[in-house]
């Protein structure tokens, strides 16, 4: 019976490392990146980051699975055009995962550097593609761009 016992525990000590090593997760990294720039001035760092990002294995497909398996809010870059896609794209794979893709909230992020119609044709056109939250940095104009703004598009 001793025996057996201490057979049982070597086996059970055994397996424990590998239990362990079993349950480790990898570290998660999160991007942020609020600019004041106007997105056609960002091309070239959008694709050097999008190189950067294919270089430490970022696949975009699994990428955006997670999201729509996952996320609260997805956020994004791109023209309205291309995210009416994605968001598609998102939206089935939120159905896969047996989510309600309502419940995942559209953002993306909206320059405030341009005149105000050139402004609300962009808000229209995120609109459009089911952007629902827009995130503005702060322009370089500073407060009187961010004032006139408010009083355009904030007003009740």
């Amino acid at each position: 019976m001793k025996r057996r016992r201490f057979l049982y525990s070597a086996v059970a000590l055994t397996a424990l490392p590998l239990r362990a090593h079993a349950q480790a997760t990898p570290k998660v990294y999160r991007i942020g990146w609020i600019t004041a720039q106007k997105a056609s001035s960002l091309a070239q760092s959008i694709d050097a980051l999008r190189a950067a990002l294919a270089d430490l294995k970022y696949v975009e497909g699994r990428n955006l699975t997670i999201a729509a398996r996952y996320a609260d809010v997805w956020h994004t870059w791109g023209t309205p055009e291309s995210l009416t896609a994605k968001s598609q794209r998102l939206s089935a794979h939120a159905e896969a995962a047996g989510r309600d893709p309502a419940e995942i909230t559209r953002a993306s992020s909206l320059s405030l550097e341009d005149d105000l119609d050139t402004i609300a044709t962009n808000v229209d056109a995120w609109g459009k593609a089911g952007i629902e939250y827009l995130v503005c940095g702060w322009p370089a104009g500073g407060r009187e761009i961010v004032e006139a703004f408010s009083g355009r598009f904030l007003a009740t």
